[in-house]
């Protein structure tokens, strides 16, 4: 049995096929169960793929997790990211410096910045990121995003 292929004249269906899949959790998981499905029912990985607009790597990682977890394995679940550089304690500590101003944690400025936390954290923790990880780091942390999961794992 073999599945149509989506050419390279069909953008727009893959497009549409790509906006589905990630419109909402709930839409990945069907998509994914479609995709399982189809290889349960005799298509091949690698004919899902090409036919769906997905890399085979995917369909296989979905079978396997399907394997081992069944179908509930293939819902959006947390995302892992990179693992934290901060022990659970040291994350608590960073948020709640970050909820005062530096002055109130021993530093010489009343506004949190890239460059000053990037110097708190070589400091405190001897931690080194990026100015600009620093500054993504502070935008999120006055969205109101926990800390421990900028620097841990990202749900």
């Amino acid at each position: 049995m073999s599945a149509p292929r989506i050419g390279a004249g069909d953008g727009c269906l893959r497009r549409a096929l790509r906006h589905t899949r990630d419109a909402s959790p709930k839409t990945s998981y069907v998509f994914r169960l479609c995709c399982v499905n189809l290889v349960l029912a005799g298509l091949r990985p690698r004919e899902v793929g090409e036919s769906l607009a997905v890399s085979e790597r995917s369909v296989h990682r979905w079978l396997a997790v399907h394997r081992t977890a069944g179908a509930a394995g293939l819902a959006s679940g947390l995302r892992r990211g990179r693992p934290s550089h901060l022990r659970p304690a040291e994350a608590e500590l960073l948020m709640g410096a970050l909820r005062q101003s530096p002055a109130a944690v021993g530093l010489n400025a009343e506004v949190w910045s890239g460059r000053l936390l990037q110097d708190y954290l070589k400091r405190q923790f001897r931690l080194e990121l990026g100015v600009r990880q620093c500054q993504r780091l502070l935008a999120r942390a006055r969205d109101g995003a926990a800390i421990e999961q900028l620097l841990g794992r990202q749900e």
